[in-house]
């Protein structure tokens, strides 16, 4: 009996360890395969990060990088760029100009920005202006020239003044079958003339053309106001009475200056 009872108490002892053993075994957090998935693909814990690509379209300008940065951020300065003969009047969001960029802004998605220039230079030749005077005969001959290219109107709000300087090739060769002609002054004498629609302009009278080809420039300034039908009248005038006169590669030239 007394080995009964002896074994009995060594089998309750045996099955209370075992059952306390069950009751602290428990798996380290990191094993567990719940909290090791949210870890891993939970929005809340991963996060990732947005870039966006803002390029520049220079239409005809230096060139400008383009500019990545995180998505909500704020673009503060954008670098200068220069076009030949134009002022740089700003950015835009449309290939039309007419939605302009305000800086700073907020980077929210990929986009491109368009410069817009306005022209303040331009020099062109003056088309079907190559001429021939013939002796003995008084000579004129006009040119309607338009400064293409100018916003004439903006020019005048931004108070612009506009000079505009003609060059021009000049050259004589005598006629000697009037060369005996009563009054022969030996050297050619002609006038060019830059006139506005107002009749307001510059004369140039000039009698010391050579035989090779010189060159001559005049200039004349005017408001914007005075070209606002854009255009001015180039005249060449002569009383030549012995000398042929030839006028070639004529070209003007505007420059806008305040």
């Amino acid at each position: 009996m007394k080995k009964f009872i002896a074994l009995l108490l060594i089998l309750i002892f045996v099955f209370s360890i075992i059952s306390c053993e069950d009751e602290v075994s428990v798996p380290h957090p990191k094993s567990n395969p719940k909290e090791t998935t949210k870890n891993i693909n939970s929005p809340e814990e991963v996060k990732k990060t947005v870039y966006h690509t803002i390029n520049f379209q220079t239409n005809g300008g230096s060139n400008i990088s383009p500019v990545t940065a995180k998505k909500g951020s704020q673009l503060n300065s954008i670098p200068t760029i220069t076009k030949e003969n134009h002022l740089f009047e700003g950015w835009y969001y449309d290939e039309s100009l007419t939605n302009a960029v305000v800086l700073p802004i907020s980077i929210e998605k990929d986009s491109t920005f368009y410069a817009k220039w306005l022209r303040i230079k331009n020099t062109a030749g003056c088309k079907d202006c190559s001429i021939k005077f013939l002796s003995d005969i008084n000579y004129s001959a006009y040119y309607y020239i338009t400064p293409n290219g100018f916003d004439m109107q903006k020019l005048e709000t931004l108070g612009y003044k506009m000079k505009i300087t003609v060059t021009y090739e000049v050259k004589y060769e005598k006629d000697y079958d009037v060369l005996w002609d009563i009054g022969y002054m030996g050297a050619p004498k002609y006038q060019i003339a830059i006139i506005n629609n107002n009749n307001y302009g510059t004369v140039l009278n000039d009698n010391t053309t050579n035989k090779t080809a010189d060159t001559r420039t005049i200039t004349y300034s005017s408001s914007i106001s005075d070209l606002k039908n854009d255009q001015i009248r180039l005249a060449f005038v002569t009383d030549n009475t012995q000398n042929i006169i030839h006028f070639k590669n004529i070209k003007v030239s505007y420059e806008c200056y305040k």
